[in-house]
């Protein structure tokens, strides 16, 4: 008998990267498929930031074998985006894409289906896990956003002008808010990179946090590599 996962997503995944990380749940749905054919049976629910269109999602479910099922932005980020007005985000406690929620009638629908697992994708969906405490749940997060701006804060030329450095100290300060009170014990943290493990360890020591490198899609070890020949 096959074991249901259920994704949460905030982009659609695709075989490359489009408008968005969105490479990394198809390449390791597709390892999963070639692997254990039968042994899963994965349903999608993807807020599709990426803006993938009706018919290309339907490709992506054919290759894939999994059904794909698209929730709604919220209103506000619409007109946010409508009217040129993300410089509001700074008013807010948490990154912009944390305030994502999926519809209680939604929620009860996926809690009906009796899934054996679920796998939320990206770092600010992280909070969605509390809806899930009874079931076993992986946050692929891939990357620890903080770590990216404690980086940029200890740059030269990142820190040259005043608001350039207001705005990374001010990012860095969301995401690790964020971090920090969406956490939950009862999850498992993905990440592809060892210093982004390291770095949210140390914000969550007894955390369950998981290393796994990114998987080398369509990787071919016999190519010939030539340094010296015009592209």
């Amino acid at each position: 008998m096959s074991k249901k996962i259920v994704l949460i997503s905030l982009s659609t995944p695709t075989f490359n990267n489009v408008r968005a990380a969105s490479a990394l749940p198809y390449h390791l749905i597709k390892g999963i498929r070639e692997n254990n054919a039968t042994k899963y049976n994965l349903e999608i629910y993807s807020f599709n930031i990426n803006n993938i269109g009706t018919e290309d999602i339907r490709k992506i479910e054919i290759e894939l074998g999994i059904t794909i099922h698209q929730l709604q932005c919220p209103l506000w980020q619409k007109w946010m985006l409508k009217l040129h007005l993300f410089f509001l985000r700074v008013l807010l406690k948490y990154p912009m894409l944390s305030y994502f929620r999926i519809p209680t009638s939604t929620l009860e629908k996926i809690k009906e289906s009796a899934p054996d697992g679920i796998w939320i994708y990206g770092e600010e969906l992280m909070g969605l896990a509390k809806n899930f405490e009874k079931l076993p749940c992986v946050i692929t997060m891939p990357d620890c956003e903080s770590l990216f701006y404690h980086r940029m804060l200890s740059k030269d030329f990142a820190t040259r002008k005043l608001f350039q450095t207001l705005r990374y100290a001010y990012a860095y300060h969301q995401y690790r808010r964020m971090e920090r009170y969406h956490y939950t014990e009862h999850a498992q943290y993905h990440f592809v990179g060892k210093e982004d493990t390291r770095f949210f360890k140390l914000l969550h020591p007894n955390g369950h946090a998981l290393f796994i490198r990114h998987p080398l899609y369509e990787y071919r070890s016999a190519k010939e590599i030539k340094f010296h020949q015009p592209k």
